[in-house]
């Protein structure tokens, strides 16, 4: 019973970490690419009022542009929303958090790999000193 219940915390750990993956990942994902979007957005901004003379077709292009980054602020994802209304430093820290996700994920796994395989060699040593033990005992019986 014990080594069935065992088991099952084992599992139910893996799956809580492989949906605590994923949800970071996909969070950390969204949180990236409207950073790079919202880049983009601004420097095209900036070029077009930078720009001494300005067209009918550089003016369309702005606007077209605004309202792509207004899609942005009024998302209809809470994260993408959220991270987009926020100011420059605020924004900075979480896209700096959001790239420090993925090597953090990838320690967590290698740090929860890592000790599973420990308590499996170190149950697999003291079945084999249990072992030897009851042969020893047998041959100095016997």
């Amino acid at each position: 019973m014990q080594k069935k219940l065992r088991a099952i915390i084992i599992l139910m750990t893996f799956v809580a970490l492989l949906l605590g993956t994923v949800g970071i990942i996909r969070t950390s994902n969204k949180i990236v690419a409207t950073s790079a979007k919202l880049i983009v957005l601004n420097d095209n901004a900036n070029f077009y009022n930078e720009q001494p003379v300005k067209t009918d077709s550089m003016t369309e292009a702005y606007l077209e542009n605004h309202s792509l980054r207004q899609e942005i602020y009024n998302s209809d994802d809470m994260v993408i929303r959220t991270f987009s209304n926020q100011n420059f430093v605020v924004k900075t820290a979480i896209l700096l958090l959001a790239f420090a996700m993925y090597p953090t994920m990838l320690l967590v796994w290698i740090f929860q790999i890592n000790t599973f395989v420990y308590k499996v060699k170190r149950k697999v040593k003291l079945y084999k000193q249990e072992r030897a033990r009851e042969e020893w005992n047998r041959r100095k019986a016997g």
